[in-house]
């Protein structure tokens, strides 16, 4: 193949030249046609600039596939030692919430007896920020296999309910720690129709 000065070099012999792939019966042509080239010479830097990060691109990605296995072998075997650091860690977590839980509840609930009248006068009196055990006096209420009790601020927002049932038309039930407040127990039927109502005043001791 001859170069001659005013065909320049195609990008495709220009980089089978910079590669190494032209055959030898064509390079002493090409290279007589640099020779006398100079924008075929520039154009051969940049395809040898080219190729080389090409090279070097591949050069990495293949060295990434090999490593890639020991890497998430490496990984697996950190995974694998921290099992049992992380599940000491949640039974921690649990024993921690339990013994939290029942510090909490540990001490004996102050226990209240409710009367059914409302007023200034009707409200009981109990501790703030303690578990209650209240005891409600159904006398006269009919005789249904369970109540619904529901306990509401002065504002009558919702702040506990429970399902009950009573023994010699008396009820206990254990109520969380509230806020110090006026609140009012509520007695349903079944059924939903509003049997009773107590009055409760919590304060801080």
């Amino acid at each position: 193949m001859e170069y001659e000065i005013n065909r320049h070099l195609d990008e495709g012999e220009l980089e089978q030249y910079s590669m190494g792939e032209l055959p030898e019966s064509e390079l002493g042509a090409l290279e007589e046609h640099l020779l006398v080239c100079e924008l075929c010479r520039l154009r051969l830097d940049e395809t040898d600039d080219f190729v080389a990060s090409m090279r070097g691109a591949a050069a990495e990605f293949r060295s990434r596939q090999r490593l890639a296995p020991v890497e998430a072998q490496r990984q697996r075997w950190v995974w694998l030692r921290l099992i049992p650091a992380v599940a000491a860690m949640a039974v921690l977590v649990v024993v921690i919430g339990w013994w939290s839980g029942a510090s909490k509840t540990a001490a004996p609930p102050f226990a209240v007896s409710l009367e059914a009248t409302r007023g200034p006068a009707s409200f009981a009196s109990a501790p703030a920020d303690t578990w209650l055990l209240v005891r409600l006096n159904l006398a006269g209420l009919p005789d249904l296999p369970s109540y619904r009790l529901d306990m509401v601020n002065d504002t009558g927002a919702a702040v506990w309910q429970a399902t009950v049932t009573a023994h010699d038309a008396k009820v206990e039930a254990k109520i969380p720690q509230t806020k110090a407040g006026s609140y009012f127990i509520r007695v349903y039927s079944p059924a939903g129709d509003l049997l009773r109502e107590f009055g409760l005043r919590t304060r801080q001791r």
